[in-house]
């Protein structure tokens, strides 16, 4: 399952580390992060934080001793470091695949007039109006969120364009425009651009979400919506921006009750435009599919996971990854269910597995049995 990609990510990490790299220097400028809580369900939580880095750790390890010089001595990966490197990595990673993999042309609704224009995609619609003061929607049978364009700068109306965006251009100089676009899982970016030192640096964006929803900022940057039974409603992934070069610029969001602010920090050697990148998801799992197989005489589930799922939304979606999996067409039994964790927990070798395979006659090794066995 990928052990090379394992191996290969642990030695990028590793080498980044051991040379204090200028790129690792740079994301060192970011707080430190406590270990993560990762939900199990209501019932309780268990201290995660670390699974990646120790995955890595460990398959480094071995390769280590099968081919380095005797006496050569293993680099260490820092566990801090790894974490802030793979979340921000992995997020912006999720986000260029699905434009390059999955982009789907926003069309305009007859119903709703010239009013606004809306995606639909496979387990989600994102609407998107005419107006630059009402807000982008993304919803599907259960729920809907909302987010507005920045309301600390001024635009015109949405303009359609060929490759299937929403251009709203600036109206007062404090940006340089905003361009939305949805993606064929349901999710939707807003990229807006700075155009110089003079660009407001502390983008606004007010989130629309149910009344019993609540809304938090995550360790690793993600704000997520929770319902009032805790399940994940959906979220904000850990931001990003780049320079016209396509260096990384610092950026964290802030919350305040449901007003995001995107902060970015810009210095002496940055090059404008820079763009930032709000992505907004929902659903985590697009589909499952069931097949039976003769061989083992058992089922075979198929999981889909969306873009938002498979990076964008961390490590507190798991136990709804799992609930949505389940209302999906995965059948409830421990063996799926910790064949699914596994697959989700170690999402530096699985997120670009097609599916995620679980396979319903595997008898049940525990949670950590089947990281033994990767995953099946």
């Amino acid at each position: 399952v990928g052990g090379g990609f394992l191996v290969q990510f642990a030695l990028l990490v590793a080498l980044a580390e051991s040379a204090e790299s200028q790129s690792l220097r740079a994301v060192h400028r970011f707080a430190p992060w406590p270990d993560t809580r990762w939900r199990t369900g209501p019932e309780r939580p268990i201290d995660q934080g670390g699974l990646s880095h120790q995955l890595l750790t460990s398959t480094l390890r071995q390769f280590w001793t099968l081919n380095a010089p005797p006496g050569t001595p293993c680099p260490q990966v820092d566990r801090r470091r790894f974490e802030i490197v793979f979340w921000r990595t992995m997020s912006r990673m999720m986000k260029l695949a699905a434009l390059s993999v999955g982009e789907m042309i926003l069309v305009e609704a007859q119903s709703l007039g010239s009013e606004a224009f809306v995606a639909e995609g496979d387990v989600a619609q994102v609407e998107v109006p005419v107006d630059p003061l009402s807000a982008v929607s993304v919803s599907d049978q259960d729920a809907g969120i909302s987010i507005s364009l920045p309301k600390n700068a001024a635009f015109s109306e949405g303009v359609p364009t060929d490759d299937g965006t929403v251009v709203f251009e600036s109206a007062d100089g404090r940006t340089e425009g905003v361009v939305v676009e949805a993606l064929d899982d349901g999710s939707v970016q807003l990229q807006t651009v700075l155009g110089g030192p003079e660009a407001d640096h502390d983008l606004e964006y007010h989130l629309g979400v149910p009344a019993e929803a609540r809304v938090e900022l995550s360790e690793n940057g993600t704000v997520l919506v929770f319902g009032a039974d805790d399940s994940l409603l959906g979220g904000l992934a850990t931001p990003w921006a780049v320079d016209a070069t396509g260096a990384d610029v610092k950026t964290y969001f802030s919350l305040e009750g449901a007003k995001v602010t995107q902060h970015v920090i810009t210095g002496d050697s940055t090059a404008y435009p820079v763009t930032t990148d709000p992505w907004l998801g929902i659903a985590l799992i697009s589909s499952v599919t069931r097949k039976y197989d003769s061989v083992n005489g058992g089922s075979r589930f198929y999981v889909y996971p969306t873009w938002w799922g498979r990076g964008g939304a961390g490590a507190a979606a798991r136990w709804s990854a799992w609930s949505e999996a389940r209302s999906k067409g995965v059948w409830d039994n421990s063996s799926l269910r910790n064949q699914f964790y596994c697959h989700y927990d170690t999402r530096p070798v699985t997120t670009f597995k097609s599916s995620w395979n679980l396979e319903n006659w595997r008898s049940d090794k525990g949670y950590w049995g089947f990281m033994a066995a990767l995953c099946n």
